[in-house]
This record gives structure tokens, sequence and C-alpha cells, in this order.
């Protein structure tokens, strides 16, 4: 009879695949996405010195951005503050941090290296929408944005018909594999909003704002300008989801 030889949270940190991290623990959460906490494998080294720390001083928890696996989740980073314990060093302690989540960021590099993905398939797509568009598919595009128009104050209506945009716009171009990119951005956009609660008005009128000079390009076949108007569209609305930090102000990337 086969028996496994690893342990669970082995398998768990096997299938969550973040470099430098091992999971420790994973439930769900009612109400939201699954949680999943983590930490890094290895202790550090003193960021002034070198030399790799072996006592702890304290620990919290952080909420990461990262990207869905198997599905949405929260991802949380059991964080440590370690001690120096080299005599000749001034620094005394410091905050661990890991090539996946470098000092002060809130999001991790594969996240951010999906997001330059999606900004670079989806200005092309959006380029050869403009391209190659017909007058029905502008109808049916100017459909999902009239549905944004009219559901400014229902956040779900909204986020559908702010999904549904985009899937025109990739379907329209033929880029399936940005279509498939810019999907998984937006699920995790939306578990976001979710995490955060309401979502202020404000941040659909911008939103509405952006799609608007988007379809006004690709309607005038402008190419560049379209690409331009999707490009500041995702970034922008990247920024405008990220959660402020505990002293209220907007992590880095």
């Amino acid at each position: 009879m086969f028996e496994p030889t690893g342990s669970q949270r082995d398998a768990a940190s096997t299938i969550f695949n973040l470099s430098d991290y091992r999971v420790i623990d994973a439930f769900e959460v009612p109400g939201r996405a699954r949680r999943v906490e983590v930490e890094p494998t290895s202790p550090p080294g003193c960021p002034a010195c070198g030399v790799i720390s072996v006592r702890v001083h304290s620990r919290r928890l952080q909420r990461i951005r990262d990207v869905p696996v198997a599905g949405a989740l929260e991802v949380v980073w059991c964080k440590r503050r370690w001690f120096c314990d080299e005599q000749r060093c001034g620094r005394g302690t410091f905050a661990e941090s890991t090539l996946q989540v470098p000092p002060r960021a809130r999001s991790t590099v594969r996240l951010r290296a999906q997001l330059v993905a999606a900004v670079i398939d989806s200005e092309r797509a959006v380029s050869e929408t403009a391209r190659v568009r017909t007058h029905v598919e502008l109808d049916v595009l100017r459909g999902a944005l009239d549905e944004m128009r009219a559901s400014l104050h229902e956040t779900a209506v909204f986020s559908a018909a702010d999904v549904q945009f985009h899937e025109i716009v990739m379907a329209i171009s033929g880029n399936r594999l940005a279509e498939s990119i810019a999907r998984v951005l937006f699920e995790r956009a939306r578990d976001s909003a979710r995490y955060r609660g309401n979502v202020p008005l404000s941040f659909h009128e911008q939103t509405l704002r952006e799609h608007e000079q988007v379809f006004a390009a690709i309607e005038a076949g402008t190419i560049d300008a379209a690409g331009q108007a999707m490009n500041a569209h995702i970034i922008d609305s990247w920024q405008r989801r990220r959660p402020p930090d505990h002293q209220g102000k907007t992590p880095r990337r």
C-alpha cells in the first residue's frame, strides 16, 4: 500500500508554490475567500551587516496581494522582526523580507509580473480591436458600457459589466492569452473589493470614465490612443484597489 512520505504542510506549500515561503495554516473564512498563512523558510540576514539572525524579536500579521491559486486566496504573512546579535552592528532589530516580497512591499513579485504581462497584452489587444472592430461589435461593446453607467450604485452589477467590457475587447482582438490573464486579474480585483467592504462611488465613476476613453478610441479607430487608454486604465485601477497600510498610506507595489 502506498503511503505519502511528506506532511500536509509540505504538500500545501508545494501547491501554493511561493518561493522562500511555506504554508503554516489554511482555512475557510465565512463569507470570504480561503485564507492561507505563510512564513519564510529560512532566518534572514541583517540588512546592515549580513549576519544571520537566530532570535525573534516580535511577530505580526501582514496581508499581501498574490496571484489566485485554484481560486481566490487571502494571503497572510506571519512576519517576524529579528534581533541582530552582531555587537559591532548598530541595527538592533530588523523586519524580515524576501525576494518575493521586498521591504515595504505589499504584493508579491509574481503578481507584479503578471500585472505587467496583462498591461502589455491588453494594450496590444485593444489596439488590435481598434483596428478590426465592426459596427456590430461596437454596439455590443457599447452595451457593456451602458450597463456600467446604469449600475454605478450596484457594485456587483457594475463589476460584472466591467469584466464583460474587457472580455468583449479581448474577444474582438482574438487575443485569448490576454483574455485569460485579464480574467485572473479581474477576479483578484473583485476579491480585493470584497475584503475592503463597500467600494466608494468615486472608484466606479473613475473606472467608468476610463472605459469611456477606451471606447472612444476604439470607436474612432485610433490604434495608439486605444492602447494608451487601456494601459492607463489598468495601472490606475490597480493603484485604486490597493488597500492603505496601517498608517493610512498607499504602500509600494
